[in-house]
């Protein structure tokens, strides 16, 4: 579609890769042919397939955000290029403290679901591709928000151009729900928040699209996690970043590679037992941690091998494993 649009449909392969990140778009597209349990149903399927023509003529942001919406898509641009992703999992890729950003630059304001109630509407194969839907709706939600005696349901619908079976159909618009609601509990709920807030170049590696966490005292419990919905680089070099809360639940039923975690850690190196001290608010080290690691650990690293990544002014040395990380 993007060769299409600007006139490049028969382009050779070194042209058509100054237009799109091709490893991202390897990455994304492995992710949708991972096998998968059905949700509706017996036996195993494609993740994400896209079953469908386009023959409207459509603006080329409206067709690339059809297609995407059918593998819980998204795309940005990075270096003039366009770059495409996948909200298959909610590691943290990135860290932000009060030592990292603006000071008072965090914004925070709890979520407002505009939706508790969402209808998907696709061309069922099992009838021979005749208009089907199927709903899914959080009862609980509802309740809070209206009553016990008479639930408030806030209605929509989506239409999934290119899904052509119930489970994958049920798979796309049941994560969009949860994401929507910001979990799955009351306590998700309450916690769930949008964040906006400026920093600075530190934050070049962070992108839309990628999950980051803030550990901060106006964040409810101290710290929380966010999936990077805007981000602007403004003259003087700083970075405004706009999120909201990506809950762990909500990529339950979406299958994709794990991904490494870093988590701030206010540490202090102890040479003599060969660990970090918790010290509260000093100098900020960033350590890299696996992912089977709890997001829930201060003051220790999981990491016990040296990376390229790890700070060059510190000592270069195998870590204790704690307890608590598995």
């Amino acid at each position: 579609m993007l060769l299409r649009a600007r006139g490049l449909r028969f382009a050779d392969a070194a042209t058509a890769e100054q237009l799109f990140d091709v490893n991202a778009a390897i990455a994304a597209a492995s992710i949708c042919d991972e096998q998968v349990s059905k949700l509706v149903g017996s036996g195993t399927e494609t993740q994400f397939k896209f079953l469908g023509i386009l023959q409207e003529e459509k603006p080329l942001r409206d067709w690339i955000q059809e297609v995407l919406m059918n593998c819980l898509g998204y795309y940005s641009f990075a270096f003039g290029k366009l770059k495409l992703g996948v909200r298959v999992n909610s590691s943290v890729i990135e860290a932000f403290t009060e030592g990292n950003i603006l000071f008072q630059s965090l914004q925070i304001a709890p979520l407002k679901p505009s939706f508790n109630h969402l209808t998907a509407n696709f061309a069922d194969e099992e009838f021979e591709f005749v208009t089907n839907s199927i709903t899914v709706y959080d009862i609980d939600h509802a309740k809070l928000i209206g009553g016990a005696a008479s639930p408030l349901f806030l209605k929509s619908n989506v239409n999934l151009s290119g899904s052509s079976s119930k489970s994958q159909a049920a798979r796309i618009v049941s994560v969009r729900l949860r994401e929507e609601l910001g979990g799955i509990t009351a306590d998700q709920w309450k916690q769930a928040r949008q964040v906006s807030f400026r920093t600075t170049v530190l934050a070049l590696n962070s992108e839309p699209g990628m999950v980051c966490s803030m550990t901060h005292p106006d964040m409810p419990g101290g710290a929380g996690e966010f999936r990077v919905t805007g981000w602007r680089l403004n003259k003087d070099f700083s970075i405004d970043i706009q999120g909201r809360t990506p809950p762990t639940t909500c990529t339950t039923w979406s299958s994709g590679p794990s991904r490494r975690m870093w988590l701030p850690i206010p540490c202090r190196w102890n040479s003599r037992n060969y660990h970090w001290d918790w010290c509260g608010t000093p100098t900020l080290c960033i350590q890299m941690l696996p992912t089977p690691c709890s997001t829930k650990m201060t003051g220790r690293s999981c990491w016990r091998r040296n990376t390229p990544s790890w700070p060059t002014a510190l000592p270069r040395r195998s870590l204790p494993l704690p307890a608590n990380c598995r």
